[in-house]
């Protein structure tokens, strides 16, 4: 678009290297920020942190907000999310490449990832494999006559899945086709992952046993692709370091304004002034 090429023109008039993403803005951002060839991101996308985005501002184009400030080594010391759990967060919330958890929010995703991190460090997707595979198991262990109540309503609902299920064979007799297992997909069973399960999960399961009823997952949960597609993007592979020209093409800076905004020469003269300035100041110090 033509845009693109006058904000390309716009860099170049003014001595800016810049880098056209092959992909995600934010993932070449990211790369260039992890890689040490820029300081920090100027961006409103989170998405940048599942890039490995190591310092944001945010706000810097809205005028009527304060620019701010995040840090990856802050945010992971104050609330104990590095890389992995963003991303595996992202995978309960929601994101650009994935739609979520129907029916959980921010507490109850913080509360699944300080519940299942206990397996390997919640550096892989097996905390979330268990996660889903006790959210889809039938039983319940909460006591007194609220679990009572609510095991009632389960198996009343798992009587009325199981005669939708059935089907009528070649005899025309009723065959019951599924069975609801208490076992999961490696074969393990889920009660006896329950009494060996940390207490931060037992707490968890304890606390959660009938809202789980009302959480939806993605077919794919929790998607491996999904993973990749943050910790492997396609970025530009160049190692160079960037280039900065120490002088502004000043003519030519004012015909363009002059051809794209019809700015008068004094306008533009005015008001790059301040970074004429700037520059001028870096390079006597530099």
């Amino acid at each position: 678009p033509q845009m693109y090429r006058d904000v390309q023109e716009l860099l170049m008039l003014l001595g800016i290297p810049y880098v056209v993403a092959p992909e995600e803005a934010e993932a070449e951002c990211a790369h260039l920020n992890r890689t040490g060839k820029v300081d920090g991101v100027f961006t409103n996308d989170s998405d940048v942190f599942l890039f490995a985005a190591t310092l944001v501002f945010r706000n810097a184009f809205e005028n009527t907000k304060a620019i701010q400030m995040y840090k990856s080594s802050r945010i992971e010391k104050q609330l104990g999310l590095n890389r992995e759990r963003l991303i595996q967060l992202a995978m309960l919330l929601g994101s650009d490449y994935t739609i979520g958890i129907d029916g959980i929010g921010i507490v109850n995703a913080m509360e699944v990832l300080a519940g299942f991190s206990d397996v390997d460090d919640g550096q892989s997707l097996e905390g979330l494999r268990q996660f889903k595979s006790w959210t889809e198991s039938q039983k319940l262990s909460l006591p007194g006559a609220k679990g009572a109540k609510v095991r009632k309503h389960l198996e009343k609902v798992k009587v009325e899945e199981e005669k939708a299920k059935r089907e009528i064979n070649d005899n025309g007799e009723s065959l019951a086709l599924v069975v609801v297992s208490d076992v999961d997909d490696d074969g393990d069973n889920i009660e006896t992952a329950h009494e060996n399960a940390s207490a931060v999960r037992k707490r968890f399961y304890h606390e959660h046993q009938t809202k789980k009823t009302t959480w939806k997952f993605p077919p794919s949960f929790p998607d491996e692709a999904v993973r990749a597609a943050y910790t492997e993007p396609k970025v530009d592979p160049s190692e160079e370091n960037f280039v900065w020209d120490q002088t502004p093409l000043e003519r030519d800076i004012i015909d363009f304004f002059r051809e794209r905004l019809n700015w008068s020469e004094d306008f533009t003269s005015d008001t790059l002034k301040p970074m004429y300035d700037k520059i001028k100041e870096r390079n006597e110090k530099y």
